[in-house]
């Protein structure tokens, strides 16, 4: 049996043949006759970690009203368990777990609670001695390139590109994760193996297990896996205090002269992840743009017509954050689009939310916040968030007590203080020539191209 019949005889529950393909089990009509399993590294650590079980809940955060969402994924077919029984006892048995079940979460099945240790010890090997395949970090390199092809068709990836960037130029967060095709392209296997040396050790590390499962069983199982894992950093990366938005008051225009609308970002600097004003500055941001219902939709979208969509939100990490405000519109009605934003911003922050809006919003807000945890996956994702920007372990619980006692005080002293009290940083992507004349009233005007911003 091939490497390829392996992982999908374990997927499937039966060996797959040249001509017809017979399969048992729900998946055989999803699994491509052809396909080579190819999952970078943090696809199957992130699927590793996947653990479900309908209706359940950790006890911790009982009291939550929302009951949990069942599971409505297929379950693992009993096919595929005892074909997976079957290829642990192979010498290679560690890689084809992780193959299989890279398969399994993304066909959209629930994978085996009973295997967790054999998961953990997939997961251990990944994290402590990543092998980092010369010919899969070229094939990841090639595949990067290609979607910076890709990217500089899409203008509002360079509006949110130009945005970091810019907002962030000569910081840390400046650095966009996917890289630039200059970085990418000097990518090579030992910067890999380098990073990984530096960043990654059992110091600085947290593992989260969400699920159906008993805690001294599962701390058992993980010290037994990660018992040899030694060395590495003693803690993670600091992060610098960030010094505000760089040039604010300029307006940054991306050139794509063959676009018939252009896309615009408004900017300034937020609080990091976790500050005590974040309640009240999350009650501002729904009342001006994090709904349909906002002011700027009324404004921008419903009275006049001049885009489909515009929202603002607060990008908030563990050393600083963004408020931003973002739209799109057809290129000569740009500069009407900006004064109506910047209008809107500029009341919030004069007077900020009225008494019915601020309740409105803390209903708003506490009512999704159950659904933020109503899975295990999402359940993880916040426990995984509450420590990585310290957040207390009294988050979960507090956290609707905390939107509910925001006063309408409060919430105008976050809108003085975040709804632009400087003026922002504007980029715009379209056609620099016939913009320019419309956004040199917003500060003055610098053009770039797509290659500066990717």
């Amino acid at each position: 049996m091939s490497w390829d019949d392996a992982v999908a005889a374990a997927l499937v529950g039966t060996e797959r043949r040249p001509e017809p393909v017979a399969a048992d089990g729900p998946l055989a009509d999803v699994l491509p006759r052809d396909a080579t399993p190819e999952w970078s590294l943090l696809r199957l650590a992130g699927g590793l970690a996947v653990l479900r079980e309908a209706g359940r809940r950790p006890e911790r955060i009982a009291d939550l009203p929302a009951p949990a969402a069942p599971d409505e994924r297929e379950p693992c077919p009993p096919g595929a368990r005892a074909r997976l029984a079957a290829l642990l006892d192979l010498p290679d048995r560690r890689w084809l777990l992780a193959e299989w079940l890279g398969l399994l979460v993304e066909t959209g099945c629930a994978p085996p609670a009973e295997h967790l240790p054999a998961m953990l010890h997939v997961l251990s090997e990944l994290v402590r001695v990543p092998s980092f395949p010369e010919d899969e970090v070229r094939t990841e390199r090639e595949r990067s390139l290609g979607q910076f092809a890709n990217d500089v068709d899409d203008p509002s990836l360079l509006a949110d590109r130009a945005l970091i960037r810019t907002a962030w130029s000569g910081h840390p967060y400046g650095h966009d994760v996917t890289g630039t095709r200059a970085s990418v392209g000097g990518f090579g296997r030992q910067d890999a193996v380098d990073f990984h040396a530096a960043h990654f050790g059992p110091r600085p590390a947290h593992l989260f297990v969400v699920g159906a499962v008993d805690p001294d069983e599962v701390a058992g199982q993980i010290e037994e896996a990660f018992d040899s894992w030694a060395d590495g950093p003693r803690t993670g990366v600091e992060v610098p205090a960030p010094g505000g938005v760089s040039r604010g008051g300029t307006v940054v225009v991306v050139d794509r002269p063959e676009q018939t609308q252009s896309q615009v970002r408004l900017a300034g600097p937020a609080y990091r992840r976790g500050a005590p004003v974040q309640f009240a500055a999350q009650v501002v941001n729904v009342t001006l743009g994090a709904g349909f219902t906002s002011r700027l939709v009324r404004e921008v979208r419903v009275k006049r017509g001049l885009s489909y969509g515009v929202g603002s939100a607060f990008d908030t990490l563990r050393a600083g954050g963004l408020f931003s405000v973002s739209s799109f519109t057809k290129v000569e009605t740009t500069g009407r689009l900006l004064s109506v934003m910047r209008k809107e911003v500029d009341r919030m922050r004069k007077r900020g939310p009225t008494k019915a809006e601020v309740e409105k919003a803390q209903r708003y807000l506490a009512g999704l916040f159950p659904l933020r945890t109503e899975t295990n996956e999402s359940l993880a994702a916040v426990l995984a968030d509450m420590a990585l920007y310290g957040l207390g372990d009294d988050w979960l619980d507090r956290y609707r007590d905390r939107v509910h006692a925001v006063s309408r005080a409060e919430a105008q002293e976050a809108a003085a203080a975040y709804c632009f009290p400087e003026p922002p940083l504007t980029v715009v992507v379209g056609p620099a020539e016939r913009l320019r004349p419309q956004l040199e009233r917003f500060g003055p005007v610098e053009v770039l191209s797509a290659d500066d911003v990717l």
